[in-house]
C-alpha cells in the first residue's frame, strides 16, 4: 500500500490564513504598508492565531519517519510551502504533490497538481476553472464540518458542492473519523475518495491518509490515481491520545507558549 497525506499546513499558512477577512485586511494595511506584502498577500501576523508551525523541511522529515510515500502541503492561499517542499524533496524519500488550500468567496477548495497560485476570494466556480486550466485537480476539504450560520470562507454546503466540477472529496478526519455518508457521496457522484489529516501541527501528520495503488512512484502517478478514482481513505482508529496531544499543543501555542514558538 502506498500512503499519502494530502492536506498539511506549514508555517506559511500562518501568514495567509486570515487574508480573506476584510476587517483583518483593513487592520493589516494600517499596520504594514502594502509595498511590504510578499506576493501581495503574505506577511507576518503576530496578532492572529498560529495556524501552522513547522517548515516544509520538518514536515518532510516527519512524513518520512511515519512511512508516508507522498505529501501535499496545502497552505492557505499561498503556494510557498509547496514550492519549498518540492525543492527540498530530493533530500527525502517522499514525493511532494503541488497543492494549496484556497479561500473562495463561498468556502475552501483544495488544489493539486497546479503550477501557480490561485487568487483568493474569487468564486468557487472561477477557482475550479482556473485549477483545471492548469491541468490540476480540485477536492473538497472537510465537507462534514457544519457551515457557520453567517457566510464564511471554510465549509461548502452539499448543494454548492454538487454544482461544481470537482474531482475528489475528503471523507476521513483525525478528529471526526471515517465519514460513511461522504464516502457514499463520493461513490454516487464519481469522485475520488481522500483521507486527509488537515495537520496544522506535527502530531497529526499522517494520522489520516489516502491509499494509492502500489505503482504510484512520482507526482504524476498520484495525480492520475486521483483523476481516475483509484484512491481509498484510511486512518488510525484509536485517536483519543493523539487528539488530546493536539488540543494541548494548540492551546499552548496560541496562549502562554506563544512567545516561545520557533517556526521550523
Amino acid at each position: 500500500m502506498v500512503k499519502a497525506d494530502l492536506q498539511i499546513h506549514s508555517k506559511y499558512s500562518s501568514h495567509a490564513l486570515y487574508m480573506p477577512y476584510e476587517k483583518i485586511m483593513k487592520q493589516l494595511r494600517l499596520n504594514y504598508p502594502e509595498s511590504s506584502f510578499f506576493e501581495g498577500d503574505v506577511w507576518w501576523m503576530e496578532h492572529v492565531a498560529i495556524d501552522g508551525v513547522s517548515g516544509p523541511a520538518k514536515i518532510l522529515e516527519v512524513a518520512q519517519k511515519r512511512n508516508l510515500n507522498a505529501v501535499a502541503i496545502t497552505d492557505h492561499n499561498t503556494c510557498l510551502g509547496s514550492i519549498e517542499a518540492q525543492r527540498l524533496s530530493k533530500n527525502y524519500d517522499v514525493v511532494v504533490i503541488p497543492g494549496m488550500e484556497i479561500s473562495t468567496s463561498e468556502g475552501e477548495l483544495l488544489a493539486y497538481g497546479i503550477t501557480k497560485k490561485i487568487p483568493f476570494r474569487i468564486s468557487p466556480q472561477d477557482a475550479v476553472e482556473m485549477i483545471h486550466d492548469q491541468g490540476g485537480l480540485v477536492a473538497i476539504p472537510h465537507p462534514f464540518l457544519k457551515p457557520h450560520p453567517k457566510k464564511d470562507f471554510t465549509t461548502m454546503n452539499e448543494k454548492l458542492i454538487l454544482s461544481l466540477d470537482i474531482d475528489a472529496i475528503d471523507v476521513f478526519s483525525p478528529i471526526f473519523g471515517f465519514q460513511k455518508y461522504w464516502s457514499d457521496f463520493a461513490k454516487a457522484n464519481n469522485l475520488a475518495e481522500l483521507g486527509t489529516s488537515d495537520a496544522h501541527m506535527d502530531v497529526l501528520l499522517g494520522t489520516v491518509w489516502t491509499e494509492f495503488p502500489d505503482e504510484c512512484k512520482k507526482e504524476s502517478d498520484f495525480i492520475d490515481a486521483i483523476r481516475y478514482k483509484k484512491t481509498k481513505a484510511g486512518g488510525i482508529t484509536k485517536r483519543k491520545t493523539i487528539l488530546l496531544k493536539a488540543v494541548l499543543e494548540h492551546l499552548w501555542k496560541n496562549t502562554l507558549g506563544r512567545p516561545f514558538i520557533k517556526f521550523g
